[in-house]
């Protein structure tokens, strides 16, 4: 079981990171196999702590080094702030339906198989559809 100063850590580094609650469940879900942080053993959420500190959330003050294990060769990077901007703006330049979220979400799980993108090569895959539309859209002569 996870202490209270290392579930405080978790939500307080996913909120300086940008994370909404689902993207980082599902950033738990890939390095633990459980959903649930407070299900989490203390090693695990240590790991956790770890794993957001390497994406770039700050020690604080008075906590302790990462462990120094490496990062796990199959470890998932989260889709950065600049590129859900990035996707904001070709969505907004492709028009009014594209700004529809189930129309968005439509497009995703075509390209990606979820509603949007969580990991920075499903964005990647997104972002290249996007701009494959803007394309074939500026082609036409129509936006």
């Amino acid at each position: 079981m996870p202490s209270g100063a290392q579930l405080k850590k978790v939500w307080a580094s996913a909120r300086e990171l940008g994370l909404e609650e689902q993207e980082l469940r599902d950033l738990v879900e890939d390095l633990t196999g459980r959903r649930s942080i407070g299900s989490l053993t203390f090693a695990q959420a240590r790991d956790l702590i770890d794993a957001l500190v390497r994406m770039g959330a700050s020690r604080g003050p008075g906590t302790r080094k990462p462990s120094g294990r490496r990062a796990a060769a199959n470890e998932t990077k989260l889709i950065s702030g600049d590129v859900r901007d990035y996707i904001a703006r070709l969505r907004a330049q492709l028009g009014d339906r594209w700004l529809q979220d189930n129309y968005f979400a439509g497009a995703c799980r075509r390209v990606i198989k979820r509603d949007r993108p969580r990991t920075a090569a499903e964005g990647a895959r997104v972002v290249e559809m996007l701009k494959k539309r803007v394309a074939y859209e500026e082609g036409r002569g129509q936006r």
